[in-house]
C-alpha cells in the first residue's frame, strides 16, 4: 500500500555509497509548520523529492566538475573533515557534498544512462544584504524520441536519455550547476556553507547537501517548460511536468488550456493543483496543502513570482516539502517531488488523468504515441539570498528563487529550531535561536519555453522543423529561476526561488540549455509593468536609433534598434549568455505600457537546417544569431564593451510574426530596454516627434533617441 511504498522509499535514502555512508538523511523532529517558519530560515528552490518504489537498479549520477585548477570544487585549501566528509581540502569537501546529494537521488532512480552533472563554483552575487546561492536546471529537453511515453511531450534531458534507452547526446552534459564560492570567502553575507553530510548545520551556516538536492530536482524535471508571463507552451508542445497541472477552479488540465487560461491558473492561489497519481496517493501524508479529492497545492501566489511560481509546491503544505519555493533548513529527504518524478515519467507511463468536474465542459487531451525524438532545453534555477539587516535578537534568512536563489537573513531573537531533515528544509524549533527562511521568487526569466526547431536554445530559440532524424534545439523560457534573499530583521532568513529557462526542441532534437547561473533554473528576465529608472544610457543624443515596421500578413514586420554612444560598459557586465544569462527585449509607450517584450535566451544551438551555437564569445563582447528567431523573433544581437563613455555598442534586428510587433502609430515616449537577468540593463527614449509614425498598411515608427 501508499504507506508500505514510503516505507520502501525511506529505505531506499540509505541505499546511497558515500565515504563513511549515507549518514543522517533527516533531521530531527521537526516542529509544527506555522512555528518553524517563524523560527526557521526560508530559502527559495527549485528541485525534486521522493519516488514511489525502490528501484530494481539504481540510477549512476556523476557530478563533474567544471572548474579550473586551484579554484572552486579543485580549490586545494586544507580543511578538516566535517560532519561525516571526509575531505581535507575545500574543494574535495565541495565535490563530496554534491555527490552525496546526488547518490540520495540517484538511489531512488533507475537509468541505464549515467546522469552527468556539470558543476562549479563562481563567484555569484555576494553582498551583506544578499547572495546568490547556486543554480541549476536540465541543459536542454527532448521530445518524439522513441521511447517517449507521450508525443508532442518535452522530457528533460536525463529524463529522456532513460526513456530511450542511450544517450541522445553524449557531449552533453544533463545537468548544470552554479554555486557562490563568495559564502565565508570575503562576502559581507552573514552566512557560510555547511560542507558535512550529516545535516546539522551551525545556525549561521547554509546546507549545501539540500541546496544540491533541491537544485537537481530541477534539473531531473520538476519544473514547468511554460511562459510564466504568456502561458504559451514551449514551441507549442506540452512538457511532461505541466501534464500533471490542473486549475482547480476550472477543472482544465494545463495542456489544455489557453495561453490566457494558464496566466491565470499561474495566479490561481489554492486551486493550482498537481494532479498526478503518485503526488496523489503520496500526499496523504500532509495536514495542510491538499484538497478533499488528494489533490496537492502548487505555489501559484496572486502576483506571479518568476522562477517560483508553477515549478514549486505551494508553501501552504504541512509538512513542509524539499521543493516549496524556500530553503529551511538542512533537508536531505525528497518527499513529494519524489512522487512528482514518477508521475512525469522516470517509473514508467504514468495512469491517464481524470479532469475534476466541473459546471461547465472541460476541455481533456488524449496523448498519442510518439514518433519522433526531439530534445530541448529546459530551465535553470539559481538561488540568491538577500539580507536585510534589522535590530532583533534572531537571524532570519529569506530566500527568493529566480534563476537563482536569494538568502535574507536578519537577525531577530526567539527560539528558533535546528534544522530537521524532512521532505522540504525546515529546521525544527529548539531553544536557541534560528533562521527562518521566507521565500521570495524571482525569476530569472519565466521558465523558458522549449522552442521547436532544429536548432536547441535554451528559451526561446529557433523552431526546428519536424523530421524523423534527431535535431537539436534549446529554447529559453520562464520557469525555473530561483533567487534567495535573506534580510537581517529581526532573524536572518533566507529565502530562494528558482528560475529556470528551458529550452525545448522539436524532433529528435536535442536542445542545450544554459548552464546554472542565476538562473533554475535560468528564465529570461521578465519585461515589468514599467520601464526600469536605472539602465545605461547612451551619452551622445540623437545617434541611437529604432525602427518598428507593421505589416500585413505579420511575416514581413520587422524591428531594429541600435544603441550607440552608449555610458561605459565592460565585457563582464554583459555576463555569460553563452551559457547562462538570458536577455529580454522591452519596450514600453508613453503611457508607459509594455507593447512588447520578445526573449534571447541563453546558450543553445540555432540554426533552420544545421545547428550551430547561437551565442558566440568574441574579445570585446557576445553576439547571437538564430535565423529561426524563435521565439521572440529575434533574429541578431551583438553586444560589444566600451571601457570609457561613448564606445559601448548594442545592435539588435527581429523579424517575423513571433516578433509581435505593437499597432502602430504608438504614443511617444518610446523607451526601449535590453535586460540581462540577474545584471545591468541598457536603455534608450525616444521622446522627439519621430521622423515617421503611421499605421497600416505601410505602417512604421522611426526615430533617433534622446
Amino acid at each position: 500500500d501508499a504507506r508500505d511504498d514510503r516505507a520502501r522509499r525511506r529505505d531506499a535514502h540509505r541505499l546511497c555509497r558515500y565515504a563513511a555512508g549515507c549518514g543522517a538523511l533527516s533531521g530531527v523532529k521537526r516542529p509544527g509548520k506555522t512555528a518553524a517558519r517563524r523560527a526557521v530560515a526560508a530559502i527559495a528552490f527549485l528541485a525534486f523529492a521522493v519516488a514511489v518504489v525502490e528501484p530494481a537498479t539504481a540510477a549512476t549520477i556523476t557530478v563533474i566538475s567544471l572548474d579550473g585548477a586551484n579554484e572552486g570544487l579543485n580549490d586545494p585549501s586544507a580543511v578538516a573533515p566535517v560532519g561525516g566528509n571526509p575531505g581535507v581540502t575545500l574543494g574535495a569537501q565541495r565535490l563530496n557534498a554534491l555527490q552525496y546529494a546526488a547518490n540520495i537521488w540517484a538511489a531512488q532512480l533507475t537509468s541505464s544512462v549515467v546522469i552527468k552533472v556539470g558543476a562549479k563554483f563562481d563567484p555569484l552575487t555576494c553582498t551583506m544584504t544578499s547572495a546568490t546561492l547556486g543554480s541549476a536546471g536540465a541543459t536542454t529537453s527532448y521530445r518524439d524520441f522513441a521511447g517517449a511515453i507521450f508525443a508532442g511531450t518535452y522530457y528533460p534531458k536525463a529524463l529522456a536519455d532513460k526513456l530511450a534507452g542511450s544517450d541522445l547526446n553524449s557531449g552533453v552534459n544533463d545537468i548544470q550547476a552554479t554555486f557562490n564560492d563568495q559564502l565565508g570567502n570575503g562576502c559581507a553575507f552573514p552566512r557560510t556553507w555547511y560542507y558535512g553530510v550529516d545535516g546539522a548545520p551551525g545556525g549561521t551556516q547554509i546546507d549545501l547537501v539540500a541546496v544540491t538536492l533541491h537544485e537537481l530536482g530541477h534539473g531531473l524535471g520538476f519544473a514547468s517548460l511554460v511562459n510564466l508571463a504568456t502561458g504559451a507552451k514551449p514551441n507549442g508542445f506540452d512538457d511532461a511536468f505541466s501534464r500533471n497541472l490542473e486549475n482547480h477552479a476550472t477543472g482544465l488540465f494545463y495542456p489544455v488550456m489557453t495561453n490566457a487560461e494558464r496566466v491565470t491558473a499561474s495566479t490561481a492561489t489554492g486551486n493550482l493543483h498537481a494532479i498526478g497519481t503518485q503526488v496523489v496517493a503520496d500526499g496523504a501524508t500532509l495536514t495542510a496543502g491538499r484538497d478533499a479529492g488528494g489533490h496537492v497545492e502548487m505555489y501559484a501566489p496572486a502576483v506571479q513570482q518568476p522562477g517560483s511560481s508553477v515549478s514549486h509546491f505551494s508553501t501552504a503544505l504541512s509538512p513542509d516539502e524539499l521543493l516549496e519555493p524556500s530553503y529551511t533548513g538542512a533537508n536531505h529527504s525528497t518527499g513529494l517531488a519524489r512522487s512528482m518524478m514518477s508521475d512525469i515519467g522516470w517509473d514508467g507511463p504514468p495512469p491517464t488523468l481524470t479532469p475534476t468536474p466541473t459546471a461547465t465542459a472541460t476541455r481533456t487531451v488524449t496523448p498519442t504515441p510518439t514518433t519522433t525524438p526531439t530534445a530541448t532545453a529546459t530551465p535553470t534555477a539559481t538561488r540568491t539570498a538577500t539580507v536585510t539587516p534589522t535590530p532583533t535578537s534572531t537571524a532570519t534568512v529569506t530566500a527568493t528563487s529566480t534563476p537563482t536563489r536569494t538568502v535574507t537573513a536578519t537577525p531577530t531573537p526567539t527560539a528558533t529550531a535546528t534544522p530537521t531533515g524532512t521532505e522540504t528544509p525546515t529546521p525544527t524549533e529548539t531553544t536557541t535561536p534560528t533562521e527562518t527562511t521566507t521565500p521570495t521568487p524571482t525569476e530569472t526569466a519565466t521558465p523558458a519555453t522549449p522552442v521547436e526547431t532544429p536548432t536547441p536554445t535554451e528559451t526561446q530559440t529557433p523552431t526546428p522543423t519536424e523530421t524523423a532524424t534527431p535535431t537539436e534545439t534549446p529554447t529559453s523560457t520562464p520557469t525555473v529561476t530561483t533567487t534567495a534573499t535573506s534580510s537581517t530583521t529581526p532573524s536572518p532568513t533566507a529565502t530562494g526561488t528558482p528560475t529556470a529557462t528551458p529550452t525545448v526542441t522539436a524532433t529528435p532534437t536535442a536542445s542545450s540549455s544554459p548552464a546554472p547561473t542565476t538562473t533554475v533554473a535560468v528564465a529570461v528576465p521578465a519585461c515589468g509593468a514599467t520601464p526600469e529608472s536605472d539602465c545605461r544610457t547612451p551619452t551622445v543624443g540623437g545617434k541611437s536609433q529604432l525602427t518598428i515596421t507593421d505589416r500585413s500578413p505579420d511575416d514581413k514586420d520587422a524591428l531594429s534598434w541600435k544603441w550607440v554612444k552608449g555610458s561605459t560598459t565592460t565585457k563582464a557586465d554583459f555576463g555569460q549568455p553563452t551559457l547562462v544569462d538570458d536577455y529580454q527585449l522591452c519596450l514600453y509607450d508613453g503611457a508607459p505600457s509594455l507593447i512588447l517584450s520578445a526573449a534571447i535566451p541563453a546558450g543553445g544551438l540555432c540554426g533552420t537546417t544545421s545547428l550551430k551555437p547561437c551565442w558566440k564569445e568574441k574579445s570585446s563582447g557576445f553576439s547571437y544569431k538564430n535565423k529561426a528567431r524563435t521565439p521572440g523573433g529575434v533574429e541578431q544581437l551583438n553586444l560589444k564593451q566600451g571601457l570609457t563613455d561613448g564606445r559601448a555598442q548594442i545592435t539588435l534586428t527581429g523579424k517575423g510574426a513571433n516578433l509581435g510587433d505593437p499597432v502602430l502609430p504608438v504614443v511617444q515616449p518610446i523607451t526601449v530596454q535590453l535586460k540581462r537577468a540577474n545584471g545591468p540593463c541598457w536603455s534608450a527614449v525616444y521622446s522627439a516627434s519621430a521622423t515617421r509614425n503611421v499605421g497600416p498598411p505601410s505602417g512604421q515608427f522611426k526615430d533617433k533617441a534622446d
